[in-house]
């Protein structure tokens, strides 16, 4: 199952949702701030990066927001994980995991990869 984690106010939120529901294929949405501490564990497994993948760069945060992610740099893993599940803000959104792929943000060539190998065959005859 394709989890789908985002914000009201993000334009790549709603375009990814878009992609999805026109694709006709089946996730489950849930607000950023819902995200579970095993999904959070899933992405940053998945991810090449770590953090650097799933939290919000320097340049699209707040000032409070930035002060939230240099105290995430100083913490020890788990309680940086812990911190993170209570201040979702700092993540990128949307953030789209199933058990084998990670993606952030709405990229329309990447997204791709959430299309089920049985759809895939179908277009291509």
């Amino acid at each position: 199952m394709i989890r789908f984690y985002y914000e009201n106010s993000n334009s790549s939120s709603k375009k990814a949702l878009e992609w999805f529901e026109n694709k006709q294929i089946n996730c489950s949405p849930k607000r950023i701030r819902y995200i579970s501490r095993d999904d959070l564990l899933l992405a940053l497994a998945l991810s090449n990066n770590g953090f650097a993948d799933i939290l919000k760069s320097n340049g699209k945060i707040g000032f409070e927001s930035e002060k939230l992610m240099k105290e995430i740099k100083n913490m020890k893993f788990n309680d940086s994980i812990n911190f993170i599940l209570g201040h979702t803000e700092v993540l990128k959104t949307p953030i789209i995991i199933d058990d084998h792929k990670l993606m952030t943000g709405f990229n329309p060539e990447e997204i791709r990869k959430f299309i089920p190998q049985s759809y895939r065959r179908l277009s291509m005859v």
